[in-house]
């Protein structure tokens, strides 16, 4: 039986903090040493419920499954796992494939929050929070940690904002986390901005991957979905890099990206032609909602 030892210590912790009682270690036992009575541990099972969003079958519950933090771990994931498979049994199927990892494998930094479109599908022109651009010593210091802790985790510059409103602030970053070591650095870009003069230097950085949101393959759906971009701007820029690449022969993975949604759906296929014979990867991405749009 697998006990996750971070749900246990947090199971300890609140165990602490509600209940007010010393526990030593995950595995001490809390029913021997009297640490908890009944009505501490109905108080407890309440919380339980509460914090993992589960709902136990008291009248089937062993004192075992009670007695240490890590038992009622266990017991919380046992319950976890039946409220999957009451719900959707995929989903059952696709937890058992999980496992921790050590670091995240995609880490997203947000060269700025600002935007020079109001795409339809995006919920950024309702964004409250405030809008900046990030500090490269900031960024330096999530260089270095990312670097020391997994470098092959992948960077993406890109959030809620357009990176290439920064272009001298992106490349400064694509250069320093070149330089300490990180494996993976990628570009979330719409594509109006990256312009002819600035396809040699972001392709010269050293970047892996950059992507290109386009959603449209005429004017018309492009503009209906991508509003305030320029359908032919962008598709001269795309199709600029592709030639600066090829002329070096080799360099970044050129990738545009599909969205699929009711506007576009019937353009899918020239799309995909248009920029397979051109030499960019395709990514489509299916339908969804984001930001309740």
């Amino acid at each position: 039986m697998y006990i996750d030892p971070g749900m246990a210590d947090e199971i300890r912790s609140l165990i602490v903090e509600t209940l007010l009682v010393k526990v030593e270690s995950l595995d001490t036992d809390l029913l021997t040493t009297g640490l908890l009575d009944s009505l501490r541990l109905l108080e407890l099972l309440t919380q339980l419920e509460q914090r993992f969003n589960v709902r136990f079958d008291c009248q089937s519950l062993e004192l075992d499954d009670l007695r240490s933090p890590s038992m009622l771990a266990a017991l919380v994931a046992r319950y976890s796992d039946n409220e999957l498979k009451m719900h959707d049994p995929e989903l059952s199927k696709i937890a058992q494939t999980l496992q921790e990892l050590p670091f995240p494998t995609k880490f997203a930094v947000e060269v700025t929050a600002h935007c020079n479109l109001a795409c339809a599908m995006c919920h950024h022109p309702a964004m409250k929070r405030p809008k900046g651009r990030m500090p490269l010593e900031l960024w330096k210091r999530c260089a270095d940690q990312v670097a020391a802790a997994s470098p092959r985790a992948d960077c993406w510059f890109s959030f809620c904002g357009e990176p290439l409103l920064e272009p001298d602030l992106l490349l400064r970053m694509l250069e320093y986390g070149k330089s300490v070591g990180l494996r993976s650095l990628n570009i979330n870009t719409n594509g109006i901005l990256l312009t002819p003069d600035l396809a040699g230097p972001i392709l010269e950085s050293g970047v892996n991957l950059i992507v290109f949101g386009v959603d449209g393959f005429t004017r018309d759906t492009y503009g209906r979905i991508r509003i305030r971009g320029d359908r032919d701007v962008l598709y001269s820029n795309i199709e600029h890099l592709l030639g600066e690449r090829a002329a070096r022969g080799n360099g970044s993975e050129i990738q545009v990206q599909f969205i699929e949604m009711n506007e576009n759906m019937h353009e899918l296929k020239a799309f995909k032609a248009y920029w397979l014979e051109r030499g960019a990867s395709v990514k489509v991405r299916n339908k969804l909602s984001w930001g309740q749009r």
